[in-house]
């Protein structure tokens, strides 16, 4: 019988709410510079989604490991959640929207990772 799988422990090291324009989806090769894996083995490369940052409505850095306010942000296609990537697919490139994201530090078990997700995501 196999353990349940245990639910990892979330602290927000940065929350971000803009306003933003969408500036499409590009291929980005591995830099080979993070892992022994580099660059044939990792999951580095990919393609991302990206957006120019034109202001904040709010922001919050609970903790000085989180990210500083950005002029740009962008995501690897892999790492979105299928019902964001719904509604990215419709953008066209130049179309401005309301764009939040969360810098977190992720505990599952012995693990420990950053992770950044957009927690919304509309047209204007």
């Amino acid at each position: 019988m196999s353990k349940p799988e245990e639910t990892p422990v979330r602290e927000i090291l940065a929350a971000h709410e803009t306003i933003a324009v969408f500036d499409g989806k590009s291929e980005r090769p591995c830099l080979k510079q993070t892992t022994k894996e580099c660059p044939n083995k990792c999951t580095h490369h990919g393609f991302y989604y990206a957006w120019t940052i034109e202001k904040y409505t709010k922001y919050g850095q609970p903790n000085p490991q989180g990210d500083p306010q950005v002029q740009k942000f962008s995501l690897r296609v892999n790492d979105i959640p299928d019902d964001i990537k719904a509604k990215i697919i419709k953008l066209n490139k130049g179309d401005k929207v309301v764009l939040h994201w969360r810098h977190d530090n992720v505990t599952k078990g012995a693990t420990k990772y950053q992770e950044r997700m957009i927690t919304k995501l509309e047209k204007v």
